[in-house]
């Protein structure tokens, strides 16, 4: 996955796109590192299919 794919499903996983998330969170995302970024994607979507599966 490319950074800017990570960025995208971060955005919809944490509700960027609908705009529930603070704007001030994107420019976060720009400041991450690769291995930060993909930390973060991953951590989203392991909680999200650990909710799943609850």
């Amino acid at each position: 996955m490319t950074r800017s794919e990570l960025q995208y499903e971060i955005w919809k996983d944490l509700g960027y796109l609908e705009g529930k998330t603070d704007p001030q969170y994107q420019k976060h995302l720009w400041r991450l590192s690769d291995g930060e970024l993909f930390n973060l994607w991953l951590n989203i979507h392991n909680a999200r299919e650990a909710y799943k599966n609850a």
